[in-house]
């Protein structure tokens, strides 16, 4: 099964390929998904929702057909070795997939359902002997696994097979109504495609929002973004809505559902952030440019000290409050600080004073 097939969103097509997928995998002995090296760490496109839906599939079976446990071998395609360690792949992987099973079958591990084998190949055109000894030894490991019957078979005779699969077909689209998509209800499988999609689609719409004011901060001119930290709640308001818009709504009663949307928060609110410091640091330069231009204009006498003092106040009062005033609602004030950038003022204010 060609596990890149998952990474595309279009609602039919993800019931479809879910329910079969699942059939084929109910019925095989040995399952061999295919997922390219640069896509590993692609929720959508590592082979993990697909796995995913292998998983769900057995576990919703398991208490009505005979199901044994799989033998699933992820081929890694186009493998760097000089790049990163094959444990170091298998282990990450493993992690991942463990994680969303928990999440998707009911904590259920890899373990629970799999015997699961990595293989891994280099690119055909860089390393066409590499690829070609790989391929082999990947074919006597697949037919080693389909001999050991007695682990991983079915054992299921030929002239059996025709009732089988309308078992199988039969449970896959009465045993579990809530999978059903005339119930209007989406699996988790079926949500987790519609909610990346939705995600991918809500942050492309949050970097078009924010692109001037990217522009801006990085301008170098000290500017200030008009209104910030009110304008931050509003881009978040508009991501979340997008999120629901892009065909997330739809799976608001799953795990995946609030997760994903989490994801999209926390990517938009570290985002956000960046700017956030920049802004507070200019906020700073103008709050010291503002003391220095009062510093300037007091005169020396009996009661400069008491100027001084005043100049240094209304400089820290109009940071704090404008510092503050960039602040977004959605993020916690623990990380939106502006502790050292005030330190940095008061220090900056204390050498000047002593100086003039």
């Amino acid at each position: 099964l060609d596990a890149e097939g998952f990474d595309h969103f279009e609602m039919q097509r993800v019931i479809v390929q879910d329910q079969v997928s699942c059939l084929g995998a109910l019925l095989a002995d040995v399952i061999v998904t295919n997922v390219m090296f640069h896509d590993l760490s692609r929720g959508d496109s590592s082979g993990i929702i697909a796995i995913s839906s292998f998983a769900r599939a057995l576990c919703s079976h398991q208490n009505k057909l005979p199901v044994q446990r799989k033998k699933l071998i992820v081929v890694v395609r186009d493998f760097e070795s000089d790049q990163c360690d094959i444990a170091d792949v298998v282990e990450a992987y493993s992690s991942e997939l463990n994680a969303h099973l928990s999440s998707t079958c009911s904590g259920k591990r890899a373990a629970d359902l799999f015997d699961l084998e990595f293989e891994l190949l280099p690119s055909a055109f860089i390393d066409s002997s590499g690829f070609s000894h790989g391929t082999a030894h990947l074919s006597s490991v697949v037919n080693a696994a389909i001999s050991e019957r007695a682990a991983f078979a079915s054992k299921l005779d030929a002239s059996e097979l025709r009732t089988r699969v309308s078992s199988f077909w039969g449970h896959s689209a009465d045993g579990v109504p809530a999978d059903s998509p005339s119930s209007g209800t989406l699996s988790e499988a079926q949500a987790a495609h519609a909610c990346e999609h939705a995600r991918a689609s809500a942050i492309g719409f949050y970097h078009e929002k924010v692109r001037e004011w990217k522009a801006l901060a990085h301008s170098g001119t000290g500017r200030i973004i008009r209104n910030f930290g009110t304008e931050c709640n509003a881009r978040v308001d508009e991501v979340l809505a997008k999120y629901d818009e892009a065909g997330a709504r739809e799976c608001s009663g799953s795990e995946t559902y609030k997760r994903k949307k989490e994801e999209l928060l926390s990517a938009v609110i570290l985002d956000l952030q960046t700017l956030y410091s920049i802004q507070v640091n200019n906020v700073r330069d103008i709050a010291f440019h503002v003391f220095k231009e009062r510093l300037g204009r007091i005169r020396m006498n009996s009661q400069v000290e008491k100027a001084l003092e005043t100049a240094t106040n209304e400089a820290q009062t109009f940071f704090v409050n404008r510092a503050s005033g960039l602040r977004c609602q959605y993020a916690k004030q623990s990380a939106w600080r502006y502790d050292s950038e005030l330190k940095e003022l008061q220090n900056a204010m204390r050498e000047n004073a002593t100086e003039r």
